[in-house]
C-alpha cells in the first residue's frame, strides 16, 4: 500500500514536472516570438530612420550646396557687371577724346565752304536715308506711323555744308557708340561663359 502510494506521488511529481515544464516552454516560446518581434520591428524601424536622416541630410547638403552656387553665380554676374560698366565708361572717354576735335573742325570749317548751301533735294535724300535706317526701330507708343515729318528747312536759315558736316560728325560718334556697345556685350558673355567653362573643367 505504502509502495503504490508512493509511486503515485512519483507519478504525480512526473506529472506536475511535465506540465510545468510544458507552460515554462510554452510560456518562452511566446517570450522569445514576443522579443524577436519586437527586436526585428525595432530594427526595421532605425534602419528605415537612418535611411531618412542620411536622405534629409543629403537633401540639406545639395540644398546648401546649390544656395552656395547661386550666391557665387550671382557674385560673379555681379562683379562682371560692374567690369563691363567700367570698360564701357573708358571706351566712351576714349570715343570721346577722337571725336572731340572732329566737332570743333567741323564747327570751325572756312566760311567760304562752310556757307554753301546744300539743295533741299540731297537734304530730302539725306532725310529718306535716316527713315530707310530706321524702319526697324520702334518709336514711342505715342507715335502714329501717319505722324506729320516735320517741316523742311527755313529758307532763311538753309541746309549748308558746315550743318550737314556737324551731323556728319555726330552720326559717325553715334554708329562708333553702337559699335562699342555691341562689341562691350560680346566681351562680357565671351567672359561669362570662359568663367563657367573653367568652373566646370
Amino acid at each position: 500500500m505504502n509502495r503504490q502510494r508512493g509511486f503515485v506521488d512519483v507519478v504525480g511529481l512526473v506529472i506536475g514536472g511535465v506540465v510545468i515544464a510544458v507552460i515554462a516552454g510554452t510560456a518562452y516560446g511566446a517570450w522569445h516570438t514576443v522579443n524577436t518581434w519586437c527586436n526585428a520591428a525595432c530594427k526595421t524601424a532605425q534602419t528605415e530612420r537612418d535611411t531618412a536622416r542620411t536622405a534629409v541630410t543629403k537633401l540639406t547638403d545639395e540644398k546648401l550646396a546649390a544656395v552656395a552656387e547661386s550666391n557665387r553665380v550671382r557674385l560673379a554676374w555681379a562683379a562682371d557687371s560692374v567690369e563691363a560698366q567700367a570698360r564701357a565708361i573708358q571706351a566712351e572717354g576714349e570715343r570721346n577724346a577722337r571725336f572731340t576735335p572732329i566737332h570743333a573742325a567741323a564747327k570751325s570749317l572756312p566760311t567760304a565752304d562752310a556757307r554753301i548751301r546744300i539743295p533741299a533735294s540731297a537734304v530730302e535724300l539725306l532725310d529718306r536715308a535716316v527713315d530707310a535706317g530706321n524702319v526697324t526701330i520702334a518709336g514711342p507708343a505715342s507715335e502714329t506711323t501717319d505722324q506729320a515729318r516735320a517741316p523742311p528747312a527755313d529758307p532763311a536759315q538753309p541746309v549748308d555744308v558746315e550743318g550737314v558736316t556737324v551731323w556728319g560728325a555726330q552720326v559717325a560718334q553715334q554708329y562708333a557708340a553702337c559699335a562699342d556697345q555691341v562689341a562691350g556685350w560680346q566681351d562680357f558673355y565671351r567672359r561669362l561663359q570662359e568663367k563657367q567653362s573653367a568652373q566646370l573643367h
